[in-house]
Protein backbone atom coordinates (compact mmCIF):
# COMPACT_ATOMS: atom_id res chain seq x y z
CA UNK A 1 0.00 0.00 0.00
CA UNK A 2 1.28 3.06 -0.78
CA UNK A 3 2.39 6.13 1.96
CA UNK A 4 0.96 9.40 1.97
CA UNK A 5 3.79 10.86 0.60
CA UNK A 6 4.16 8.13 -2.05
CA UNK A 7 0.55 9.03 -3.18
CA UNK A 8 1.64 12.97 -2.97
CA UNK A 9 4.94 12.34 -5.07
CA UNK A 10 3.51 10.56 -7.48
CA UNK A 11 0.13 12.83 -7.64
CA UNK A 12 2.72 15.65 -8.16
CA UNK A 13 4.73 14.09 -11.27
CA UNK A 14 1.71 13.29 -12.59
CA UNK A 15 0.61 16.86 -12.19
CA UNK A 16 3.50 18.17 -14.19
CA UNK A 17 4.10 15.86 -16.44
CA UNK A 18 0.49 16.17 -18.12
CA UNK A 19 0.92 20.12 -17.76
CA UNK A 20 4.00 19.81 -19.58
CA UNK A 21 3.01 17.28 -22.44
CA UNK A 22 -0.22 17.63 -22.66
CA UNK A 23 -0.41 18.13 -26.37
CA UNK A 24 1.11 14.71 -27.08
CA UNK A 25 -1.44 12.03 -28.52
CA UNK A 26 -1.02 8.78 -26.26
CA UNK A 27 0.48 6.89 -29.13
CA UNK A 28 3.45 9.52 -28.64
CA UNK A 29 4.45 8.89 -25.27
CA UNK A 30 6.53 6.03 -24.68
CA UNK A 31 7.84 4.63 -20.96
CA UNK A 32 11.02 2.28 -20.75
CA UNK A 33 11.81 0.41 -17.97
CA UNK A 34 14.04 -2.44 -17.72
CA UNK A 35 13.36 -5.71 -15.68
CA UNK A 36 15.32 -8.97 -14.32
CA UNK A 37 14.29 -12.21 -16.13
CA UNK A 38 15.60 -15.25 -14.10
CA UNK A 39 16.04 -18.54 -14.78
CA UNK A 40 17.77 -21.41 -14.34
CA UNK A 41 16.96 -20.67 -10.39
CA UNK A 42 18.31 -23.01 -7.62
CA UNK A 43 15.59 -24.82 -5.46
CA UNK A 44 13.66 -23.33 -3.26
CA UNK A 45 13.13 -26.52 -1.00
CA UNK A 46 15.71 -29.68 -0.70
CA UNK A 47 14.26 -33.10 0.00
CA UNK A 48 17.35 -35.20 2.01
CA UNK A 49 16.57 -38.43 3.76
CA UNK A 50 17.02 -37.83 7.42
CA UNK A 51 20.48 -37.72 8.68
CA UNK A 52 21.89 -36.59 5.80
CA UNK A 53 23.01 -33.30 3.97
CA UNK A 54 20.93 -31.03 2.71
CA UNK A 55 22.84 -28.18 2.13
CA UNK A 56 22.99 -26.72 -1.69
CA UNK A 57 26.54 -26.29 -3.15
CA UNK A 58 27.84 -22.91 -3.43
CA UNK A 59 27.82 -23.23 -6.73
CA UNK A 60 24.29 -24.32 -7.35
CA UNK A 61 22.85 -21.29 -5.45
CA UNK A 62 23.25 -18.71 -8.16
CA UNK A 63 20.84 -18.58 -10.62
CA UNK A 64 21.06 -16.61 -14.14
CA UNK A 65 19.03 -13.70 -15.32
CA UNK A 66 19.18 -11.83 -18.68
CA UNK A 67 17.45 -7.97 -18.46
CA UNK A 68 14.12 -7.27 -20.70
CA UNK A 69 13.55 -3.90 -21.95
CA UNK A 70 10.34 -3.33 -22.40
CA UNK A 71 8.71 -0.36 -24.04
CA UNK A 72 5.05 0.29 -24.61
CA UNK A 73 2.70 3.49 -25.46
CA UNK A 74 0.27 5.04 -23.19
CA UNK A 75 -2.05 3.71 -25.45
CA UNK A 76 -1.24 0.85 -24.49
CA UNK A 77 0.44 -0.48 -27.29
CA UNK A 78 3.74 -2.53 -26.95
CA UNK A 79 6.96 -2.36 -28.85
CA UNK A 80 9.55 -5.25 -29.08
CA UNK A 81 11.61 -6.20 -26.68
CA UNK A 82 15.15 -5.51 -25.80
CA UNK A 83 16.98 -8.83 -24.58
CA UNK A 84 20.36 -8.29 -22.82
CA UNK A 85 22.08 -11.22 -22.23
CA UNK A 86 25.27 -12.50 -20.73
CA UNK A 87 28.61 -12.25 -23.22
CA UNK A 88 31.34 -10.04 -24.59
CA UNK A 89 30.72 -7.86 -26.95
CA UNK A 90 31.99 -9.14 -30.13
CA UNK A 91 32.47 -12.51 -28.22
CA UNK A 92 30.74 -15.50 -29.89
CA UNK A 93 27.64 -14.81 -28.21
CA UNK A 94 27.08 -11.56 -30.10
CA UNK A 95 29.00 -12.37 -33.61
CA UNK A 96 27.11 -15.71 -33.91
CA UNK A 97 24.24 -16.88 -31.29
CA UNK A 98 22.68 -13.81 -31.38
CA UNK A 99 21.42 -14.43 -35.43
CA UNK A 100 19.58 -17.60 -33.88
CA UNK A 101 17.56 -15.74 -31.69
CA UNK A 102 13.63 -15.06 -32.70
CA UNK A 103 13.81 -11.98 -35.54
CA UNK A 104 10.92 -10.02 -33.25
CA UNK A 105 12.49 -8.75 -30.92
CA UNK A 106 16.25 -7.38 -30.53
CA UNK A 107 19.35 -8.45 -28.36
CA UNK A 108 22.36 -7.19 -26.96
CA UNK A 109 25.01 -8.51 -24.57
CA UNK A 110 26.93 -7.26 -21.81
CA UNK A 111 29.24 -8.42 -19.42
CA UNK A 112 26.63 -8.58 -16.18
CA UNK A 113 23.64 -8.73 -18.78
CA UNK A 114 22.74 -5.46 -17.24
CA UNK A 115 21.92 -1.98 -18.96
CA UNK A 116 24.45 0.43 -19.57
CA UNK A 117 25.21 3.60 -21.28
CA UNK A 118 26.78 1.52 -24.45
CA UNK A 119 23.46 -0.94 -24.79
CA UNK A 120 21.57 2.16 -24.25
CA UNK A 121 22.75 3.75 -27.08
CA UNK A 122 22.55 0.97 -29.32
CA UNK A 123 18.14 0.85 -27.94
CA UNK A 124 18.01 4.64 -28.51
CA UNK A 125 18.69 3.60 -32.59
CA UNK A 126 16.37 0.68 -32.74
CA UNK A 127 13.93 3.21 -31.77
CA UNK A 128 13.34 5.52 -34.82
CA UNK A 129 11.29 3.35 -37.09
CA UNK A 130 8.70 3.43 -34.20
CA UNK A 131 8.59 6.99 -34.00
CA UNK A 132 7.07 8.91 -36.27
CA UNK A 133 7.40 12.38 -34.95
CA UNK A 134 8.18 14.27 -31.82
CA UNK A 135 7.68 12.04 -28.81
CA UNK A 136 8.10 11.90 -24.96
CA UNK A 137 9.95 8.85 -23.66
CA UNK A 138 9.60 8.27 -20.25
CA UNK A 139 12.54 6.62 -18.03
CA UNK A 140 14.31 6.35 -14.83
CA UNK A 141 17.07 8.56 -13.60
CA UNK A 142 19.62 5.32 -14.23
CA UNK A 143 23.03 7.12 -15.26
CA UNK A 144 22.73 5.72 -18.79
CA UNK A 145 19.16 7.29 -19.27
CA UNK A 146 20.44 10.61 -18.35
CA UNK A 147 23.39 11.26 -20.07
CA UNK A 148 24.06 14.38 -22.25
CA UNK A 149 24.67 11.95 -25.17
CA UNK A 150 21.62 10.18 -24.95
Amino acid sequence: MPTPDMLEIRQDFACKFWTKYHAYAASEIMNVDETAVYYDMPPGKIWAEIGKSSKVDKKQKHSDRITAVLTCRADGSKLPILFIVHGVPGGTIDEVELDTYPEEHYYSVQESAWMDSRVWKAYLEILPPYIEGPTVIVADNFDAHVTQES
